[in-house]
């Protein structure tokens, strides 16, 4: 297995350094193809000399700030950061040698270099996301598994493994006290696929010799606990321990050391102005410009539904927003006109209540569309956690009140995972997840992710 993982960070490498040497050739392709600026011409291949060089920079560096870690994060997230800081890192420090002459590099045209990065930056991102959908033969089973203790906590991590090949593990099975069987787990295309049970605690040493890693979830014993980690620290196995309570409290921690002690700080959920600012300039320019290019495909939407089942083509519904403000959310009407209103979502594909029209659009999320007009209005944005109604939101729990920090959105990470045909109100963790990560980076990731999630719908 660490065969295959060296085998895959030098895949990553290999093609990282084309798509950068690309980028980097191609930009002053462009510059001089089309005559763009003033800027000094040269040799091309003294040009290519140094586009290597450079290239072999980038790539340190990179590997530097660990983008070519055995496993990867969730949506590419940490390495699309990576990415654009190491990038942008990188032909800074170039323009800094250009400028004090430390080395006779040729005189690169600005417009060259921010082309260059922005390239780079998209061509890195873009391969990451395309491997999320080929990575089931290349990155799965890299890594060994053993899942100590059986409970919802690990049935969910189960699931989570099997349906994103992208973090690389093979369970080899579980590990608890009390003697099961029958464990399954589901990867969303097969359906159910058993598990198997490796026997109690003691019996994990007889494991130590395939496995990578241990993930370990509560309520474990004490001296069970100690056993794992003397077992882990023998064999090199990395132990990772779900904590206690872990949904209330460890989201998003940090750490304060007084002496030798280490105190926990739960972080808040602000977020700075440039990032708000920047939130809904996008949400304002996408929203717009998705209406502007989806106008005759939403024209012929409203027809259909109109000439199809008659009554009115928009359903609106009175849904809470950020800071519990309340507004009405629009959707195309994919239900029977007399439908109540604030009855339970339909789980089910052939629910009596959904038209034939509304059946196709559900199946591709097109009934969300009319909610660009909500996020120009202010009332949602682009990304976030799905609206609730009323009634539901009345029965929250101080957690969840969480979801109103931030305003609901039309998409966000719970509606592109395996469970988005659960109602809305089970997506908490997702949604709490959100909320103490979101960032630019992770909005686009997931913008992203959703329409590549489109072209592949399990819509009900």
């Amino acid at each position: 297995m660490k065969r295959k993982r060296i085998m895959l960070k030098i895949l990553f490498i290999a093609i990282d350094a084309l798509l950068v040497f690309l980028s980097i050739t191609g930009s002053y392709y462009i510059y001089v193809s089309f005559d763009i600026g003033r800027g000094q011409r040269f040799d091309f291949n003294e040009y290519v000399f140094w586009a290597l060089v450079i290239t072999a920079f980038c790539i340190i560096v990179l590997e530097f700030m660990g983008l070519y870690d055995a496993s990867g994060s969730f949506l590419y997230v940490k390495e699309i950061k990576i990415i654009i800081k190491g990038l942008v890192l990188c032909f800074v420090l170039v323009n800094l040698v250009l400028v004090m002459r430390a080395v006779t590099l040729p005189v690169i045209s600005r417009f060259v270099m921010l082309l260059a990065v922005s390239m780079a930056v998209a061509s890195l991102t873009l391969v990451r996301f395309l491997f999320l959908f080929v990575s089931g033969k290349l990155i799965s089973n890299c890594i060994n598994v053993v899942v100590v203790g059986y409970n919802e906590n690990s049935q969910r991590f189960i699931n989570t493994v099997l349906r994103h090949k992208v973090y690389g593990y093979r369970l080899l099975g579980v590990i608890d006290e009390q003697g099961r069987e029958n464990i399954r787990g589901s990867d969303g295309i097969r359906g159910d696929i058993e598990i198997k049970y490796l026997g109690k605690v003691r019996n994990i040493e007889q494991y130590a010799g395939m496995a990578d890693s241990f993930f370990v979830f509560p309520p474990t014993d004490i001296k069970d606990r100690e056993f794992i980690a003397q077992t882990a620290e023998k064999h090199n196995i990395q132990c990772y321990w779900l904590p206690e309570n872990s949904i209330n409290l460890f989201y998003n921690v940090d750490f304060l050391y007084i002496g030798n002690k280490p105190y926990l700080r739960k972080k808040d959920t602000k977020t700075t102005f440039y990032y708000e600012f920047a939130k809904r300039l996008m949400d304002i320019i996408l929203s717009i410009l998705f209406l502007i290019i989806l106008s005759p495909f939403i024209l012929v939407i409203a027809i259909i539904i109109k000439a199809g089942s008659g009554g009115k083509v928009l359903f609106k519904q009175k849904r809470v927003g950020k800071n519990g403000k309340k507004f009405f959310i629009y959707k195309f009407r994919t239900m029977q006109e007399k439908a109540p209103r604030y009855a339970m979502s339909p789980l089910d594909r052939e629910d009596p209540r959904i038209t034939g029209v509304g059946r196709f659009l559900r199946k591709f999320s097109l009934d969300e569309l009319p909610q660009l007009i909500n996020v120009i209005k202010g009332e949602m944005s682009l990304v976030g956690p799905r609206p609730e109604m009323h009634h539901i939101v009345k029965r929250y729990t101080s957690f969840e009140r969480l979801r109103l920090k931030v305003k609901p959105g039309l998409t966000g990470i719970w509606q592109i995972s395996s469970e988005r045909q659960k109602p809305i109100h089970y997506s908490i963790e997702y949604d709490i997840f959100y909320i103490y990560n979101r960032s630019l980076t992770l909005d686009s990731a997931i913008l992203l992710e959703t329409f590549l999630f489109l072209m592949n719908p399990r819509g009900i």
